[in-house]
This record gives structure tokens, sequence and C-alpha cells, in this order.
């Protein structure tokens, strides 16, 4: 999602945006803040393409229909929470063992090749956001995914990847 604050002249005209909230823009002076991302990579210092105020005039239709598919922010804030969950690759594969059939905590380990208290550990991550759930039968707890919407986010987020690699 991009800002733009507005100013009289284009020379005021700055750019920020919260996908790099490390990355600051001043379009007149071409100056350029780059901090360092803590993986290591850095973001480019070239022109970035679309970020140019050409006129300080708001676009008032356009404002109106971003506002209207505006989440709340409690909303924002639980699906950040659950990509954030996604953004574990250990977490991620055990959603994908988890896409046919359910399993317990013995089963993931070892289909993982990680300990059981590890994977007890991410389960619970996935648990409390409710991304699995639980099915107890005697003394074993079987995992499962808490929906088909959960299926289709991941399926619909490997789609993706996997278009990208063949592209």
């Amino acid at each position: 999602m991009l800002h733009l604050d507005t100013s009289p002249t284009l020379q005021d005209c700055k750019v920020k945006t919260n996908f790099y909230p490390s990355l600051s823009i001043d379009i007149h002076r071409k100056k350029y803040i780059i901090e360092y991302m803590n993986n290591n990579s850095y973001i480019p210092t070239t022109d970035i393409p679309g970020l140019r105020c050409e006129d300080n005039q708001l676009h008032e239709d356009a404002i109106r229909k971003a506002q209207s598919n505006l989440i709340d922010g409690l909303t924002a804030t639980r699906l950040a929470a659950a990509f954030q969950a996604l953004s574990d690759p250990t977490r991620v594969r055990l959603i994908s063992a988890l896409l046919e059939q359910e399993l317990c905590v013995h089963d993931l380990a070892a289909v993982l090749g990680m300990s059981q208290s590890a994977t007890s550990h991410q389960l619970r991550v996935l648990r409390a956001l409710g991304l699995v759930r639980t099915r107890k039968e005697g003394r074993v707890v079987y995992y499962e995914l808490d929906d088909e919407h959960i299926r289709e986010l991941f399926q619909r987020g490997l789609e993706h990847i996997r278009h990208q690699q063949t592209s």
C-alpha cells in the first residue's frame, strides 16, 4: 500500500511504502535512504517505476473505491498473524503434510524428520492461530487443517510460487 504525502509542488512530493518501512524516497532530490534488510538483501537504488507523483491531484473516485475495500485494523492484524505463521518453512511443511489427512505429532515428526518437541512447538503456533485443530482419541492427539480455507490458501500460494518459477 502506497502513501502519497500531497504537497503544493512536486518538489515536496514524497512517497513511502508499507512494504518496505525502512525505505524512504525523496523523489525531487533523488535521495535514497536504504537500510540493510534483515535477510542480507537490499532494496534496489534505481528509480522504482510507478512511484512518481506527476501531479498533486487526489483521485477521489479511486480513493473512495480503495477505502470501501479497506479492511479494519483488527482483521488486518489477524490476517497478518496468519501470514506470519506461514512465513516459517517448518510450519508450511506441516500444513503440507496435513493437506490430505490428519496425523498425530509422532507421525508428523517422522514425516518432517524433526524431534517430537520441535514439531509440537510448531503445531502449537498453528493451533493458536486457528490454522490447525485437534481431535483426541484416547491418549493420542490428531492434528488436521482447521478448514478448507487453509488448504485453499496453501494451494494458491503454491500455485503462485510454481508460476513464478516457470516465468
